[in-house]
């Protein structure tokens, strides 16, 4: 395929993976606000149960959330560092 190329901005990189780490830092703030103000309710009986598996299930569902975003977030890093150091191997090879 003739044509084809990568354009790599290492800015555009290093500014994604800044946004991303932003951005898993004010779920993690969300979630401890959540966490204080939900331990203000108290629930009782069957209610209890259910409130309990369901906010469970639904916080693991954000963590999940947090974790991948810092996972994508250190994986554009790495990407950012992995082109950088190419870049300069292949300039200081001519």
């Amino acid at each position: 395929m003739s044509g084809d190329r990568i354009l790599v901005s290492y800015e555009a990189m290093q500014g994604a993976q800044a946004e991303m780490g932003k951005i898993a830092g004010q779920i993690q703030q969300e979630i401890e606000d959540l966490k204080g103000q939900l331990a203000k309710i108290e629930w009782e009986g069957q209610d209890a149960n259910a409130y309990n598996e369901h906010q469970a299930a639904a916080s693991q569902s954000v963590i999940d959330i947090k974790e991948l975003l810092e996972q994508i977030a250190a994986a554009v890093g790495q990407a950012h560092d992995n082109y950088n150091e190419t870049e300069r191997s292949n300039a200081a090879s001519w």
